[in-house]
């Protein structure tokens, strides 16, 4: 073997305990974790798991494997053992080895499998906001992650473009918009689609109010108040098929099809399937039906339809209204159900905001009461929220950051402090506009990428954009740096320095050859643990740690073969955010 991968380590151990102590030790006893950088060596084996099955202390099972260790593989060349952890040192040649044989390519080992991931679920009566690129920024590096290792993925975007949502931007539009078109405005079309949903929850806030005045409840002027039943009589109208409904409805999703576009463009983001709540919702209303002849779902005296999941410790669930029309998991019900028709796939991801758990939960155990044998194949895979220090950049009402806005502003502000450092004095005034969108996209892009998926961030834009830390621009200056070396010293050009020539490394050449071919088992683990802030990071410790061999170092191996490999892969899955 020629790099280490956790695996081949973790056999080599294997075989070294079945040796000394003639037992077979199972593999997820034989936990292996990178060395902390205050002590020598480069991987670690924990001994803690290791102490009820060989019935020994840390220090006597870590010296005799140490030892077997050595025997075994020539190329370990040193252990310590700290506490109950035994630490690796392998040998200069191994590295140097390594670094040869390394590529970016990962092999293709186990089960080829097919992935949905649905990645975007944007509803049609508003534009991508802050959140959406959280989702945006995930799902694609999942997607990336998980063909990387040679699995069989398609991406997916499923649109919500029907419902009472959807509903309340049209009735706006036929109230207030007088002919008016995004291109008459100046406007993206998923924006001014946005502004008549504003101008719906404006409309109804006002006549709430005043039949609160009046003296009536909230509920009472709810069911009461014209403007919703308007809202839910268009809705009626358009399950009915009425044409002029639909031809309203078609141009006004049109456009705001028109602005996804332009930003997903922007994002440099594709997908190779998109699914309509449109073609689907008859769909679940047939499931529906099958769930109450089955007996699982049951209908009021007001003629809607529920399921109860109680015994699964959830609740009691609405699937469709008393007037016949559908919510959200009737939807998604008649989504999954076509899903598995077009693609009978071994998982299907949800990449959604974790305050949709319940969601989930429920659709997954309906899914199961159905007897749908793709049940037990659903996954979601949650992300906390994105807030701002300040609330807000520019928002539609106070609370939700339009995703172009931000991006805008990113933008202006990676512009600007460019220039500051005065680092486009050699560009043309075009390259300089190129390089100002990368900076600024890129910020967002790591920034949200590099914290877990699960824990909810604060973004603060300007912290985001410094040349110096674990940020973009820090990564991208730093591979800047790199190609202008190897402009320099040739595409071809073999591995250099004196410690090269002679078969050993300088003290600071190991970290960054180390950090390389941690590259593999990294990816495996972003792919396991479907987390990609473990990439992420692992591009900030790989930059960090090559920049401080550059600036140290005499002489330092040839940077082709030390970094240019690891980012031609990130180059081309994110390319924002390396292309400079």
């Amino acid at each position: 073997m020629k790099i280490f991968f956790e695996d081949d380590l973790q056999l080599l151990i294997q075989s070294c305990i079945e040796t000394l102590y003639n037992k077979t030790c199972p593999t997820e006893k034989i936990i292996i974790q990178s060395t902390r950088q205050s002590f020598r060596g480069s991987h670690t084996l924990l001994l803690f798991p290791l102490f009820d099955f060989l019935g020994q202390n840390a220090k006597s099972i870590g010296e005799a494997l140490g030892e077997e260790l050595k025997k075994k593989e020539p190329r370990i060349v040193e252990y310590g053992i700290i506490g109950g952890f035994l630490n690796l040192v392998f040998s200069d040649a191994f590295w140097l080895q390594s670094l040869h044989d390394f590529s970016p390519h990962i092999s293709k080992r186990g089960k080829k499998q097919k992935i949905l991931m649905e990645v975007s679920c944007p509803n049609t009566n508003k534009p991508l906001h802050l959140g959406h690129l959280r989702n945006l920024f995930l799902g694609d590096a999942m997607v990336s992650i998980a063909r990387a290792i040679g699995n069989d993925v398609v991406a997916l975007q499923h649109i919500n473009d029907r419902g009472i949502h959807i509903a309340k931007s049209m009735l706006a539009y036929q109230k207030l918009g007088k002919g008016k078109t995004p291109e008459s405005e100046g406007k993206k079309g998923d924006h001014f689609v946005g502004d008549y949903y504003v101008a719906f929850d404006q409309l109804y806030k006002k006549a709430l109010e005043a039949y609160i005045k009046e003296g009536k409840s909230p509920e009472e002027a709810k069911q009461e108040m014209p403007l919703m039943r308007e809202t839910q009589a268009l809705l009626q109208a358009w399950e009915a098929g009425d044409r002029e409904t639909l031809a309203l409805w078609e141009k006004m999703n049109g456009w705001v099809y028109q602005g996804f576009q332009a930003t997903y463009r922007r994002l440099g983001l594709s997908f190779d399937r998109t699914y309509y709540e449109s073609l689907l919702y008859k769909k679940g209303k047939e499931m529906v039906d099958e769930g109450v002849q089955m007996g699982i779902f049951y209908k009021k005296a007001d003629g809607s339809v529920w399921v109860d999941l109680r015994k699964e410790k959830l609740d009691q669930k609405l699937l469709l209204r008393s007037d016949g029309t559908t919510i959200y998991i009737t939807q998604d019900l008649a989504a999954a159900e076509q899903r598995a028709k077009d693609y009978p796939f071994d998982a299907l991801l949800y990449v959604v905001g974790d305050e949709q758990k319940h969601h989930f939960r429920v659709l997954f155990s309906i899914l199961k009461k159905l007897r749908r044998p793709y049940g037990e194949k659903l996954f979601h895979i949650p992300y906390g929220m994105v807030d701002l220090p300040t609330g807000k950049m520019k928002s539609r009402e106070g609370t939700v950051v339009d995703a172009d806005d931000l991006l805008d502003s990113l933008v202006d502000l990676a512009k600007e402090k460019t220039k500051t450092l005065g680092k486009v004095g050699h560009l043309s005034e075009k390259e300089a506009k190129a390089l100002y969108e990368m900076v600024g996209i890129g910020a967002i892009k790591y920034f949200l990428l590099r914290v877990g998926a699960t824990k909810r961030i604060v973004f603060d834009p300007h912290s985001s954009l410094n040349f110096q830390g674990n940020t973009a621009a820090f990564i991208q200056y730093t591979h800047a740096r790199i190609t202008r070396l190897i402009e320099r010293s040739g595409e071809e050009a073999p591995i250099e320095g004196e410690g090269a020539t002679q078969g050993t490394l300088f003290p600071l050449e190991r970290p960054v050859i180390e950090a390389l071919c941690a590259f593999h088992p990294t990816l495996l683990a972003a792919h396991q643990e479907k987390d990609p802030s473990l990439l992420a990071s692992y591009c900030y410790r790989l930059a960090k740690s090559y920049s401080t061999s550059m600036g140290h170092v005499k002489y330092w191996i040839n940077p082709k073969n030390l970094i240019e490999r690891a980012c031609s892969f990130y180059r081309e899955k994110w390319p924002n955010l390396f292309d400079i």
